[in-house]
Parts: structure tokens; C-alpha cells; sequence
């Protein structure tokens, strides 16, 4: 299977349809992060490069999914150079995949400023996080991440 960002969408779109209606947020994100993980052992990686030049001359790839239950954007990006994002937040629950390269996050915990959680993803790994988590990011240069984002439904009284 060519490595493409059809094959992502289409991927997304199964993983999805095997998730249950009724989870929503980022119990979402996570069972939407372990099923795609999943999937990407059909990924042919030979054909990374070609798929890195169609994200160089295309500057990332965005895209939008309407699903039954959740509504999600997705951005796929190719990082040339290091990145560095020092202690911002979340502004919607999120779900970070690496599919090439190094992403390392720091966590703080926003009542005690000089508590952190530092983790390393690498390929094919991925984090959940919810919304107004406060994070530092350092993403390595060469590495593909595909960060998915929750987009909120206003719920009637019936839902």
C-alpha cells in the first residue's frame, strides 16, 4: 500500500466506523489513536519520500472529516528544520501521531510551575491530549506528525 494521504484518510475513516457512537472526546481520541496505530503496519514506508515532497511543495496537508458521532481536522505536516514551542496550550482536544521522526513534549502541571512530564515519540507513536493542556514541544527536523483535532458539536438536551 502506497504510503499517501489518501491511505491516511481512508484509515481514519475505518478506524473510525469501529469505534462505538456513544464515546466521545478524548476517550475518542485514544481508541481512534490505537486502531490507527494499528492500521499502520500496512503503510508501505518505502514510498515515504515521494509522500514528503507531495507535503514539502503542498506546505502540510489539512483535511476534515464529518463522522457520525465526532467531527474531526486533521493536519499532516513535514517539519524541514527543528521546531521548538515553549509552554503553550491546547486549545482543542488533540491527538499527535509521529509518522517519521522525533517529537519530545514536556507537560506541566498548571497549578505547580515547576512540575513536568517529559516524553519522547518516536514513529509510530502517538498522545492524546485534552483541551488547555500546557506543553512545550520540540519537534526534530525531517519528522512527519499527523495531529488530529476534535472540532466540538453542540449537543442538544436529547444527545
Amino acid at each position: 500500500m502506497e504510503f499517501c494521504i489518501e491511505n491516511i484518510n481512508e484509515s481514519l475513516i475505518k478506524c473510525n466506523s469501529q469505534i462505538n457512537d456513544k464515546i466521545i472526546g478524548i476517550n475518542y481520541l485514544e481508541n481512534l489513536k490505537f486502531l490507527f496505530l494499528e492500521n499502520l503496519t500496512n503503510f508501505d514506508y518505502s514510498s515515504l519520500e515521494k509522500f514528503k515532497e507531495n507535503l514539502k511543495s503542498n506546505n502540510g496537508i489539512i483535511g476534515k472529516h464529518e463522522f457520525n458521532s465526532q467531527s474531526i481536522k486533521t493536519s499532516t505536516s513535514l517539519y524541514l528544520d527543528n521546531l521548538s514551542k515553549i509552554k503553550s496550550k491546547c486549545e482543542k482536544d488533540n491527538l499527535s501521531i509521529v509518522l517519521e521522526g522525533l517529537k519530545n513534549i514536556s507537560l506541566f502541571d498548571f497549578k505547580q510551575n515547576n512540575k513536568n512530564i517529559k516524553l519522547s515519540l518516536f514513529k509510530k507513536m502517538g498522545i492524546a491530549l485534552p483541551k488547555n493542556t500546557i506543553l512545550s514541544e520540540k519537534i526534530a527536523s525531517g519528522s512527519i506528525i499527523l495531529d488530529i483535532f476534535l472540532e466540538k458539536k453542540i449537543l442538544d438536551i436529547e444527545n
